[in-house]
């Protein structure tokens, strides 16, 4: 303050003869580049940025005064934006055109307000972007201005605050103070995490720190993005999946010798779950001690097995032939539970408590199911991953997320055969474990979740009450009903079913040129409503063969309808097995023993597998949609239209990537979308940056999706655009006031 005063920027600030001493409490000085700023009550956003610079400029040059004082290197720089809109940020880089990476504490000035005097568009869309596109972000600081009145935020994944307004007029000091933090910060402090380095290309290198199990750091450079997800609650789950390379440090880029490349997980999540390197250590262990036991041969569970899958199992427990059926973490990196802003109360909401950022580190970089060329070589992927489903069985544990974007399989050369390596078993419980909140929502992707966990009703063998139920589903259950019916576990058959739910989808949404994607979009959505899971239930347990309907498409190709020994009649026959387990099972009240599913989970998919080869040669060429080459076309410049008008055709079961025609986006709410997880949103801008995308490799989902994000395009863009559709925080649990 002394230094201020000294360079002439403040003035004495007395209180008026007529201001009552119960008045607002304010400083003794106030900075002269404010003077008359506000004397109508608002000044124009170009007006008051001018002002704050100047004043951040003239504290800056005072702290640099003080010898003992360490500055940071950011300076303000302001973007004029439309609609007398002015934003503005903390940076580094004053000249060159800016990205959401040079973005380290953004402002927001808005002099319109409504009739109360709150401000009609909401920035925190726009600062959560900063958080979303920069890799190093593990929170952000950044500031509002309504009038004269200056509001401080903190944003973090564990907790959004807001500070109570103070008027920057009348409350010099508070300005001051708020100055002196944020220029003395460091980057740590300013929310870059120091694991995680930005290199000119844009590309990122994170560090793994050295662990128990080895000593040295490792270092991985981003190659491509391979899939982004941010959670519909800003404080939710992230995650981020790059393909990488191992390299020196950060400062030497040559890749490690006889390293190849290799999938890098970054996933900021609930500090009270388990780390999934820690529940795949343990199911490893679980499954390596069922093998080691000499009578494993004769457990309950497997008294349904035939031979043949018997010696399958066998040789996955020799030694850790196992590992080869999941996509293994070879290295991990557990991060500390964040810190809140402000302690927080017992009645918090969830989505407030403590997150944490895990690194892992995959052995392979692999192909998802959704991007498998022909029928034949997906199903060969399903076969090998019924094993591990099977493996897990033996251990007591359930996957939860069975979907095409978990199932993923790797090959040494084109035309070796596929090995399939089941991903993502971060939600991966065992069965019955009391760990599992009886109140916890289904966990699952919903194009392929069992219908029981969608609708939370079982199957029931009785059709009298499962009518009532199905009546009576979207009415208030009385406590004495609910007490009549069985609770629903999460259990191995809800795993198997999505199984036949991906099948489904493979011979109905991924083929081209027949009238079966129309079909499939009523039972492929991207929703977990009554009414839907309603319709897929209807499905699954119809008396009928599915495939006699009068709406089932016609013009499938041959090899998959044929006799009575074809492809699609098999399918029918699953569907049958899983929905008479699933009453008998009921009936029996065997939902807790792990051994009522062991003809389903044995001799009950074998038949469907073995059944389908005496086929084969008739469908395993059947050509399926592949993503990537979609996604790929689809980014190509359009061509001229040819001479003769053709109707173009819609691929039902995959979202519009990239530019869409006119007639993709008409028929846009009429397509399934291909399953998703989670928003993907876009990367920072910039012709030196090569990141791609395609569909996501390991992740499971919480039940309630976002729609698609915009592509890429620059922060400055981003920040100038009217926030009027953003979500608003009034009344949100995520935001709390603090003075």
């Amino acid at each position: 303050m002394a230094e201020l005063k000294a360079q002439k920027v403040l003035e004495a600030h007395t209180r008026p003869l007529t201001q009552p001493a119960s008045a607002e409490p304010r400083s003794t000085h106030r900075f002269k580049a404010f003077k008359g700023l506000f004397r109508s009550g608002h000044a124009k956003p170009t007006r008051v940025l001018k002002a704050l610079q100047a004043t951040w400029n003239t504290v800056r040059k005072a702290m640099g005064r003080i010898a003992e004082t360490d500055i940071n290197k950011y300076s303000f720089r302001t973007i004029e934006g439309e609609d007398a809109t002015v934003d503005t940020c903390l940076t580094i880089n004053t000249d060159a055109s800016l990205s959401s990476t040079d973005v380290v504490i953004p402002f927001r000035v808005d002099s319109v307000t409504s009739c109360n005097g709150q401000n009609h568009s909401d920035p925190f869309s726009d600062f959560f972007r900063v958080i979303n596109e920069d890799a190093r972000r593990s929170h952000l600081y950044a500031i509002t201005i309504e009038g004269a009145d200056l509001s401080l935020w903190y944003l973090s994944r564990s907790e959004c605050v807001k500070s109570t307004p103070f008027n920057m007029v009348e409350r010099a000091d508070l300005l001051i103070q708020a100055f002196i933090s944020l220029m003395s910060a460091t980057d740590e402090k300013l929310g870059y995490d120091p694991l995680v380095t930005l290199l000119p290309d844009l590309t990122y290198v994170y560090e793994l720190p050295p662990d128990e199990g080895r000593k040295d750091a490792l270092y991985y450079q981003t190659v491509e993005l391979v899939s982004e997800f941010h959670s519909d609650d800003p404080v939710g789950r992230s995650a981020r999946v790059w393909k990488v390379k191992q390299v020196v440090s950060p400062t030497d880029l040559n890749r490690v010798p006889e390293t190849s490349d290799r999938i890098l997980k970054d996933v900021s999540l609930d500090a009270r779950m388990k780390p999934e390197v820690d529940i795949q250590r343990q199911l490893f262990a679980d499954i390596a001690a069922f093998g080691k036991r000499p009578d494993w041969r004769t457990a309950n569970v497997l008294k349904d097995m035939r031979d043949e899958d018997v010696k399958t199992l066998a040789d996955a427990f020799d030694g850790d032939n196992f590992k080869r059926y999941f996509s293994c973490i070879m290295a991990s990196h557990v991060g500390k539970a964040y810190s809140p802003a402000i302690p927080l109360t017992n009645n918090c909401s969830p989505s407030c408590l403590p997150k944490r950022r895990c690194l892992y580190a995959y052995e392979f970089v692999c192909t998802p199911l959704h991007d498998i060329p022909t029928l034949g070589e997906a199903i060969d992927i399903l076969k090998q991953c019924l094993t591990a489903m099977r493996l897990m069985y033996c251990a007591g544990w359930i996957h939860r997320d069975i979907s095409v974007g978990n199932i993923l399989a790797s090959r040494n050369t084109p035309g070796a055969v596929w090995e399939v390596k089941l991903s993502d078993l971060e939600f991966t419980r065992k069965f019955l474990d009391p760990e599992i909140s009886s109140d916890e929502k289904p966990i699952g992707t919903p194009f392929f979740m069992s219908c029981e966990l969608q609708t939370g009703i079982p199957i029931t063998p009785d059709p009298d009450l499962a009518a009532e139920l199905d009546r009576d589903r979207d009415s208030e259950w009385s406590e004495e009903d609910s007490e009549e019916l069985q609770p629903i576990l999460h259990n191995f058959q809800h795993d198997l079913e999505s199984i036949w739910w991906i099948i489904l989808w493979l011979v109905t949404a991924r083929l081209r040129g027949c009238s079966s994607r129309e079909w499939s979009s009523n039972f492929f959505k991207q929703t977990n409503s009554h009414w839907y899971g309603s319709r897929r239930e209807s499905l699954l347990c119809g008396v009928k063969p599915f495939h006699l309907g009068t709406d089932f498409p016609r013009d499938l190709p041959a090899s998959l309808l044929g006799d009575r020994l074809s492809f699609i009649r098999w399918l029918d026959a699953f569907r049958l097995d899983l929905w008479r387990s699933y009453k008998l099972r009921y009936k029996t009240k065997g939902q807790e023993d792990p051994g009522s599913y062991s003809w389903m989970m044995g001799k009950g998919a074998s038949k469907f597998f073995r059944g389908i080869e005496k086929s084969r040669e008739a469908w395993a060429s059947v050509q399926l949609i592949v993503e990537t080459k979609l996604r790929e076309a689809r980014q190509t410049p359009p061509q001229p239209p040819p001479s003769r008008k053709r109707k173009a055709e819609v691929v039902v079961g995959v979202p519009s990537i990239g530019n869409r025609a006119p007639a993709d986006e008409q028929r846009e709410e009429k397509q399934p979308h291909r399953p998703r997880k989670r928003l993907r949103l876009a990367a920072p801008d910039s012709t030196a940056q090569n990141h791609q995308r395609s569909r996501p490799v390991t992740r499971s989902m919480t039940r309630e999706q976002r729609n698609a994000g915009p592509t890429t395009r620059s922060m400055t863009r981003r920040l100038q655009q009217s926030a009027s559709g953003s979500s608003r925080l009034t009344g949100s649990s995520n935001r709390r006031t603090r003075t």
